[in-house]
């Protein structure tokens, strides 16, 4: 899925968080992304690990992005001590918000789409729905040989792989399907066919080298979602 659907998906994460921000914010937004980006490249260039590097300019940007807009004080004061958490525990932080991103696509559908409340509580329900059938039915799939190798891939059970997985599914769905208002741009679908066809090459490779560079649009979702709701909370 990364190699398919990893670049338009990233591409509607600038298109439809990033653009329609404030000037200043969007400026914040794109050289947070980009400074996460080239410590990206710098890690896999040199095999240095800048967990905690990245986790810094993730607290930064999170706490310019709220301390510039207006809201209450005690918005302000939970956003700085999630921030000293996130610089204080950089490798759960990352394992965190690696996790918890495929969900993260929910909150991003209804805060950029914003359906009726009904519909978001139905996704919501199906979603979570076919996350518990899916673990279910991980242990009798166990033996399979694909969800075998994202079981180890992921540190975790098969169950818990086949869950992942389908969450994974439901977050290109949202990103692809659900929230997008326009075509791609050619340059989107130029990246796209690059990457699939570095996939059919080497497709460990290119899921993983793909993965490394583009892990900034997690913490951009993570910041930006939380910078609107601390400002429609003021």
């Amino acid at each position: 899925m990364p190699i398919a659907f990893g670049v338009p998906h990233v591409a509607n994460d600038l298109r439809y968080l990033v653009m329609p921000l404030p000037h200043w914010q969007r400026t914040l937004a794109l050289v947070g992304c980009g400074a996460l980006f080239v410590l990206r490249v710098v890690a896999i260039a040199t095999g240095a690990v800048l967990l905690r590097t990245e986790a810094i300019v993730v607290a930064a940007w999170l706490v310019a992005m709220v301390c510039l807009a207006p809201t209450s004080p005690l918005r302000l004061v939970a956003v700085l001590a999630i921030a000293a958490l996130v610089i204080a525990l950089p490798v759960k932080f990352a394992m965190l918000a690696a996790t918890a991103h495929n969900a993260v696509a929910v909150v991003a559908w209804a805060a950029v789409a914003r359906p009726n409340r009904r519909r978001v509580a139905i996704a919501i329900v199906t979603l979570a729905t076919a996350a518990c059938a899916t673990a279910l039915l991980g242990p009798r799939l166990a033996d399979a040989t694909a969800l075998a190798q994202a079981a180890r891939a992921l540190h975790v059970s098969p169950a818990l792989a086949l869950a992942f997985l389908m969450m994974q599914a439901a977050h290109y769905l949202i990103w692809l399907v659900w929230i997008p208002r326009a075509r791609p741009a050619r340059a989107v679908v130029l990246g796209a066919l690059v990457v699939i066809a570095a996939g059919c090459i080497n497709a460990p490779w290119t899921r993983t080298t793909y993965l490394a560079l583009a892990t900034f649009h997690i913490y951009l979702e993570l910041v930006v979602l939380t910078a609107r709701v601390a400002r429609r909370s003021s």
